[in-house]
């Protein structure tokens, strides 16, 4: 009697291990998913402030600023670029968290602390990927919001440029301007890789 309540004692021991493991490893997961979440944010933010100053100097003087437009795909295919790079991580974590944690290691452990028979899938993250299959506009926000919110204006702020360009409003050296060009070609290039790798493991 003593021994198998030695017995008990140890698996219940060995259970509440396993599973304190679990929910550090959770936590953490979660943690992440917040700190990616917030740096998302600031991406979104931190560029809406930088194109509004940007803008602004441009409308108090057109003639003068007018070819900052060049920088502005700078600054929206960088932050468009960190803001996929965390879209996509927070993808991966969450796929984790999903399949390994609340599909498997969740169930398997009370199926064994219970001693009953496998149980389905217990969490948040299974009942938020329920609602995005289910939902037209959630499944469209990872992979339409660089587009929409980067990607475009960048291309319409060079075309605005090269017609105010045409029009002689703006006149900036031949070479200071190819080089801001193909700068603004490989960032906008840089963000596309990221969008597609971003949509295509979404």
């Amino acid at each position: 009697m003593c021994q198998n309540n030695l017995i008990i004692d140890d698996k219940n021991k060995y259970l509440d291990i396993k599973m304190a493991a679990i929910i550090a490893e959770y936590s953490s997961l979660r943690e992440e998913i917040s700190n990616r979440s917030k740096d998302q944010l600031v991406c979104v933010t931190g560029s809406v402030t930088a194109v509004s100053v940007l803008l602004g100097v441009i409308a108090a003087n057109p003639g003068r600023y007018s070819g900052l437009l060049i920088v502005m795909p700078w600054i929206l295919s960088v932050f468009g670029i960190i803001w996929c790079d965390h879209a996509h991580g927070l993808h991966l974590i969450a796929k984790y968290i999903r399949e390994e944690i609340e599909q498997k290691k969740i169930p398997n452990l009370l199926s064994e602390e219970m001693d009953i028979g496998a149980l389905s899938t217990l969490g948040w993250e299974s009942k938020l990927q329920n609602e995005r299959n289910n939902s037209v506009v959630l499944g469209l926000i990872n992979p339409l919001l660089p587009i929409i919110y980067y990607f475009l204006p960048s291309v319409i702020s060079l075309v605005g440029y090269y017609f105010l360009r045409f029009e002689g409003v703006t006149n900036l050296p031949i070479v200071i301007e190819y080089c801001f060009v193909s700068l603004a070609v490989i960032l906008l290039f840089a963000l596309i890789y990221f969008w597609r790798r971003l949509k295509n493991n979404s």
